[in-house]
């Protein structure tokens, strides 16, 4: 029973919670964060649920380009260095790093959004913001800027 208003909440679709369905759709296992938000996507009629798998969706393309940017500069950084080069140790430190801060990013995004979404808690990622921000369910985009 749903305490606010003592009626029982509504299910989405396979019988979950919006909250459940909309956590499973940012769950970081790899393939669930894929597969989940397609199928919600597709057979889910909840707004909150249908914007967890769309933004899930959306943080995956846009790591999956990050990451791309990101091998592209330091990797190709790494290439025009030669073996013998004192540089190389730096320039392949710096390629660590950026992919561990891609990695670090890219995951706790993940987790963040899917605690928030697990609490009933709607989060836009706010790199996201302006792709996704109108499709939002009932919040106030101003007011969590602010924030």
């Amino acid at each position: 029973m749903n305490s606010a208003t003592s009626q029982p909440m509504e299910r989405t679709t396979f019988g979950l919670t919006p909250n459940v369905a909309a956590g499973l759709c940012y769950l970081p296992i790899q393939g669930i964060f894929i597969l989940v938000p397609i199928i919600m996507l597709c057979s889910s009629k909840d707004r909150t649920v249908r914007f967890a798998a769309k933004q899930s969706l959306l943080q995956f393309a846009c790591g999956f380009l990050v990451l791309i940017i990101v091998i592209g500069g330091a990797g190709g950084l790494v290439l025009v260095v030669p073996e013998d080069s004192p540089a190389r140790i730096p320039v392949l430190i710096l390629l660590g790093a950026s992919l561990g801060a891609v990695f670090v990013w890219y995951l706790g995004a993940y987790i963040v959004a899917c605690v928030r979404a697990f609490r009933g808690r709607t989060w836009v990622m706010p790199w996201l913001r302006w792709l996704i921000g109108k499709s939002a369910p009932s919040i106030d985009l101003e007011a969590s800027k602010t924030k």
